[in-house]
């Protein structure tokens, strides 16, 4: 994976990072997250998200929803904040979060992309959540998801 090993994540579309994650096995997509950085590729990640946010459709919710996410054991908190129909993404733990969503990184990658869907991820047991499990399960449908 060469190629991964050099993404450049300040110019990387949504829609290349998705046809990455999917034309690699677990392994060397774990291995080209640390290449670029854990925290940089999360933190594209979330802002990414941000951006996708369908605003239609969560132009209603007010909610946090905290991610925790493990890479080989060190655990990397982010937020997603939606009200008055934007999004925002951070590092950290939000305040008040309505869900919490605790996966690794690969499967975090796999969800975001579109090369996965929470609900697989949950009954493989690569997603353990807590809090509002209903509103964990709409939590996709905010967001536009990147075409492979």
């Amino acid at each position: 994976m060469s190629d991964a090993l050099d993404i450049d994540l300040s110019t990387i579309t949504p829609e290349e990072l998705a046809a990455l994650v999917k034309s690699v096995d677990d392994q060397t997509l774990r291995d080209g997250v640390k290449a670029v950085g854990t925290e940089a590729a999360l933190d594209r990640c979330f802002e990414g998200m941000a951006e996708r946010f369908r605003s239609d459709v969560g132009k209603a919710v007010d909610a946090t929803v905290n991610f925790h996410v493990d890479d080989d054991g060190t655990q990397h908190p982010y937020h997603v904040t939606m009200k008055d129909g934007t999004c925002t993404a951070r590092q950290g733990v939000g305040e008040g979060a309505k869900a919490t969503i605790r996966t690794d990184v690969v499967s975090f990658m796999k969800l975001i992309t579109g090369n996965a869907t929470g609900p697989g991820l949950f009954m493989k047991g690569k997603i353990k959540l807590e809090g509002d499990m209903m509103f964990a399960a709409r939590f996709d449908g905010f967001f536009d998801k990147p075409k492979a």
